[in-house]
């Protein structure tokens, strides 16, 4: 985190700030590093994590659910293998954001259906 001096506009590091003493810029101004400033930073951190991990999710899911649908287009899986893998991603998005398994009904079964169809056309192959 870098502050900056409100006189000359000189950039610090959080490094430079000794916690209980003053810190002055080179060019004589006070530099005052806030705790205000500190919890920003810190609430800054949290959330691009929270992107993060939420990121990391999305492409546990997109992942399997890409796989599901090479299988699909694969004529050597057969549908119990595809059948598990959507298991699988069931699973998975049960585990990582059970708050979304709507989606997977919603989004994925009709996806997957749609596509059997398309390629597949015989249920038994």
């Amino acid at each position: 985190m870098l502050v900056k001096c409100p006189k000359c506009s000189k950039y610090y590091g959080e490094k430079a700030f000794i916690p209980g003493k003053n810190f002055y810029c080179s060019c004589g101004q006070k530099v005052l590093f806030e705790p205000e400033q500190i919890f920003s930073h810190l609430a800054k951190i949290c959330k691009d994590y929270e992107l993060k991990v939420e990121e990391e999710k999305i492409n546990q899911i997109r992942n399997l659910a890409d796989k599901i649908v090479s299988l699909i287009f694969d004529n050597t899986s057969t549908k119990l293998d595809i059948d598990i893998q959507k298991q699988k991603l069931k699973a998975l998005i049960d585990q990582l954001s059970p708050d979304k398994m709507d989606e997977y009904a919603l989004i994925y079964e009709p996806r997957f259906n749609r596509l059997w169809e398309q390629f597949r056309k015989s249920p038994e192959t």
